[in-house]
């Protein structure tokens, strides 16, 4: 092809006695070569490299690929060198930050509290900055570690997920910091309500040693550590080879971080169910509602179809609570019915009638009876968390011992007791009613009965009553 002319074309198979010459291999596409990590793109810049004719080179595509190969791992290598000192830095930024939160903030204001007319007490002091100090002590010993660890950074012997392993246990003490962050910022609000607290803030947010952060910015960072970790966890893990000998350690770490963040959201949650039922407490006069493992779940009116007439009433549902109360005089409430949330109970979705709307049935062994919600979307909010605590409570009922299993399910529902008006005898012996012979409901039917045909009084254990309640005669003799 010396002599100018163009080439003849290019035959399907080159004979096999014209060599081609050194250097003109035409490169592959990168999708054809196996490559780690992101390819980079070698059509635009195809390679020529001088091989020997003798023996014959090896393909260019098998050149490419070996030279993008190590390309690529080279930058793996540098982003996992990233990613560790990454960890590094921001450990002592964080540890930095909270020690400049105590220089700044927590020892002035700690001085301010033991004045005569300071605007705080050392009490909220100590509210406002709980396990600062122990955060600060446990991180520092974690950041030498990391830091001592990495000072000759070399990515086959360099590991870091072991002293992850040994300081995620420790970490479960931000659980007390985080669920009390709440607590701390109300006070705060507070606080900045006196116009002697707002000067001194003003004065330490001026501090060149804040760099411009408020306290609040400080008391988040310990919220946000946690999170941080896993994220920093996940970035090295990415850069980290299945044969490197800290991979599945780093695999570990990244589990038990996780737990510890589970852990310290369940204690936030925890926390804020607490302080969700104390505030329901407050509202009520006379009435211990708070027990251990017992959680706030909804709050409504309803109309009670009591037997003497309507009474509207305000509904309290918790995990193993159904109560329902009055206000009083004072505007606290007051307990008219409450029942356990067992086994035993139940409901019914009853259908609209002409005289009932919106109406709900419960039925448990204290007292049955039908509530009446203000509109279908009030009833459905009901009926939905009613059935979602039972499911619940069925399902801790099944992991409860035999004995206590059967006791719960022996209980009876209690009768809807008949509504005063809609008979004019008695139910047993028909006599109509009069001044003298007054109207009685059967505890164990719930008809309505003269005093003659209820003489007896009957234990009704299925019922969770303790004294012998009064019954008709009808109910009698089949009890009996």
């Amino acid at each position: 092809m010396d002599d100018g002319k163009n080439p003849p074309p290019r035959p399907s198979k080159p004979p096999t006695n014209r060599p081609r010459p050194p250097g003109t291999n035409i490169p592959t596409s990168p999708s054809s070569s196996p490559i780690y990590g992101s390819p980079l793109s070698i059509e635009r810049h195809p390679l020529s490299i001088e091989r020997p004719s003798s023996p014959p080179p090896p393909s260019s595509s098998s050149s490419s690929s070996s030279l993008l190969g190590h390309d690529t791992e080279e930058k793996r290598l540098r982003l996992r060198e990233k990613a560790a000192k990454e960890i590094l830095e921001t450990e002592k930024s964080y540890v930095k930050s909270m020690q400049t939160l105590v220089e700044v903030y927590v020892k002035p204001m700690s001085d301010l509290a033991k004045l005569s007319d300071s605007p705080i007490t050392p009490e909220e002091v100590e509210m406002l900055f709980t396990d600062v100090n122990s955060v600060i002590q446990l991180n520092s010993r974690f950041c030498e570690k990391i830091e001592q660890r990495l000072k000759d950074w070399n990515n086959e012997t360099i590991l870091l997920g072991d002293i992850f392993l040994e300081y995620a246990p420790f970490f479960k003490m931000y659980s007390q910091y985080v669920t009390n962050h709440d607590k701390a910022t109300r006070i705060l609000m507070r606080l900045n309500e006196n116009q002697k607290f707002q000067s001194f803030m003003l004065s330490r947010e001026q501090d060149p040693k804040a760099e411009g952060h408020l306290l609040n910015a400080f008391l988040i960072m310990p919220i946000q550590r946690i999170p941080r970790y896993r994220l920093l966890l996940q970035e090295l893990l990415k850069y980290t080879k299945e044969q490197h000998p800290d991979y599945l350690k780093l695999k570990q770490s990244l589990v038990e971080i996780g737990r510890v963040a589970d852990h310290v959201n369940e204690c936030v949650a925890m926390y804020q169910r607490q302080a969700e039922l104390m505030r329901i407490q407050r509202q009520f006069a006379g009435a211990d509602l708070v027990a251990p493992g017992r959680t706030f779940i909804f709050q409504g009116p309803m109309t009670v179809k009591a037997h003497n007439g309507d009474m509207k009433m305000e509904f309290f549902l918790f995990n193993d609570l159904l109560i329902y109360a009055a206000r009083g005089v004072t505007g606290a409430f007051k307990v008219k019915f409450s029942c356990k949330l067992n086994k035993a109970f139940q409901f019914q979705d009853l259908e609209d009638k002409p005289d009932l709307h919106h109406c709900i049935y419960i039925i448990n062994p204290v007292s049955s009876f039908i509530v009446e919600a203000p509109d279908a979307s009030s009833k459905q909010q009901w009926l939905t968390h009613i059935n979602a605590v039972l499911e619940d409570a069925i399902q801790k009922g099944q992991k409860q011992p035999d004995h206590q299993r059967r006791k719960s399910s022996h209980y009876e529902a209690a009768p809807i007791w008949q509504s005063d008006l809609s008979s004019k005898s008695c139910a047993v012996c028909n006599k109509v009613w009069t001044i003298l012979r007054r109207r009685h409901h059967c505890r164990s039917c719930g008809s309505l009965v003269c005093d003659a045909c209820s003489q007896k009084k009957l234990s009704l254990e299925s019922r969770q009553h303790k004294e012998a309640q009064r019954v008709c005669d009808k109910c009698a003799t089949t009890i009996l």
